[in-house]
């Protein structure tokens, strides 16, 4: 074929030229993992012709690696993946094979991917952190909402303004004997934080 879509699809030496597209694979299905993680299902469309085999090919795209998987053999149009394979992008093509030898051309490629698998130890583990992480946000609500705000506190008069209750001079002992005797409300010098228990 020299139809633009199948540019990127690997170069091969093709022994006869197949102008009927007898051999050709119309369909590949997105892969099943129902076999496990990392070991997908791939599915295609039966090629027309007597003893069909079919040749399977997968490369890595994410990390340039070719021919990650080639088989040559395979005569059912289904094959799972034996040994899983790592986290990451691929992409698989299929060819058909008649007995006589006769190789038709690659399939459109097929991109797929491989994605991490999340167990329940893990889910245990995210929901044991945000509970902890509820738990912090709570306590710290509550201890910020549990500083004690102390009361006003009255400032000292100055010697001006002490003189001028008594319509003497400032001075400056008597401004501090009257600094000394006005009061003023005790302060609290301890804050502290409640954590209450959630």
């Amino acid at each position: 074929r020299s139809d633009a879509a199948y540019s990127s699809a690997p170069a091969r030496l093709i022994n006869v030229i197949n102008t009927d597209n007898e051999l050709y694979v119309a369909a590949v299905n997105a892969p099943s993992f129902s076999t496990g993680p990392g070991l997908p299902t791939f599915t295609w469309t039966a090629a027309s012709g007597p003893s069909v085999r079919y040749e399977l090919k997968i490369d890595r795209i994410d990390i340039a690696q070719t021919d990650l998987i080639r088989l040559s053999t395979l005569t059912a149009t289904t094959f799972t993946v034996s040994t899983p394979m790592a986290v990451g992008s691929y992409r698989l093509w299929i060819s058909a094979i008649s007995g006589s030898g006769v190789i038709g051309d690659w399939s459109t490629p097929l991109n797929f991917t491989v994605a991490p698998v999340v167990t329940s130890e893990v889910l245990s583990e995210f929901a044991a952190l945000a509970v902890i992480d509820r738990i912090f946000e709570n306590d710290l609500f509550f201890a910020v909402a549990s500083v004690k705000t102390p009361a006003s506190v009255k400032t000292p008069a100055s010697a001006s303004q002490t003189a001028a209750i008594h319509d003497e001079p400032p001075q400056t002992s008597n401004a501090c004997e009257a600094a000394d005797t006005h009061q003023t409300d005790s302060v609290p010098t301890d804050l502290f934080f409640d954590f209450d228990t959630v």
